[in-house]
């Protein structure tokens, strides 16, 4: 295999995780642990959680179209199981593909038509651009990430969506991977791990009612972001590793 040949030879490899550094640990014990910087696209941050409108709560996904088909049943579903009215912002490519990322090419937005009609969630499509994300976060009161437990790939990737999300001050709900159990515990406890990664109806319908509870989210979450993921945290990673070469 080319892949583990590569691994194998490399004097050093850096990865996104920890998770993903014990991975790569059976094929080269010089691995260096330095997350994306993702923060950047973050033009201002939620200052309140009174929901954005009272008639409805304001969902958001964001991610490439890829993962949004891997997974949009599976969250049409549980939109549809909430006793509440529903708005789902979706913040992703205008198509998708229904193969890989290069085969059956369909129009993104008619495709979330055709689910909303389905699952009767209304849906509103923004086409990702720094700008529409930011704009999405605004009319948004929870954020979502689900994970397919099936899909191994998936599974093992880097808390960098979470971070991103936690960066606008905007709670989340997610799917307990290794690396999202690890950025929650750390950020908040046993508390917020209970709170976010429940996607039971009952729980989720009580985040939709209590603004204090996606308040305590939203501040864990944010605050462990900024911290721990900040521009000139990773940039001294990236220094102490250069510098090691040239020792």
């Amino acid at each position: 295999n080319l892949v583990i040949k590569v691994l194998s030879i490399s004097n050093i490899i850096i990865c996104g995780s920890i998770e993903q550094k014990k991975n790569l640990l059976r094929y080269n014990q010089s691995i260096i642990v330095i997350p994306d910087f993702v923060i950047s696209e973050v033009l201002h941050t939620k200052d309140n959680f009174k929901l954005v409108n009272n008639q409805k709560i304001n969902f958001l996904w964001e991610g490439f179209s890829g993962g949004l088909q891997k997974i949009a049943k599976d969250l049409f579903k549980l939109m549809a199981k909430i006793d509440k009215k529903i708005l789902l912002n979706i913040v992703t490519d205008p198509h998708t593909y229904l193969i890989g990322d290069r085969y059956i090419k369909i129009n993104t937005e008619k495709y979330l038509m055709k689910m909303s009609k389905k699952y009767r969630i209304e849906v509103k499509f923004w086409s990702w651009s720094k700008n529409n994300l930011n704009r999405a976060i605004e009319c948004s009161d929870l954020g979502i990430i689900l994970i397919p437990q099936e899909n191994k790939i998936m599974q093992n990737k880097p808390e960098n969506k979470l971070v991103l999300l936690s960066s606008f001050n905007l709670p989340v709900l997610v799917s307990s991977t290794p690396s999202y159990k690890r950025y929650i515990y750390d950020s908040g406890g046993k508390k917020l791990y209970d709170l976010s990664t429940n996607l039971k109806k009952s729980n989720i319908e009580n985040l939709c009612s209590k603004e204090s509870v996606r308040a305590f989210m939203a501040k864990c979450m944010y605050n462990y972001a900024i911290k721990e993921y900040s521009e000139e945290k990773i940039l001294s990673k990236w220094r102490k590793m250069l510098k090691s070469f040239l020792i």
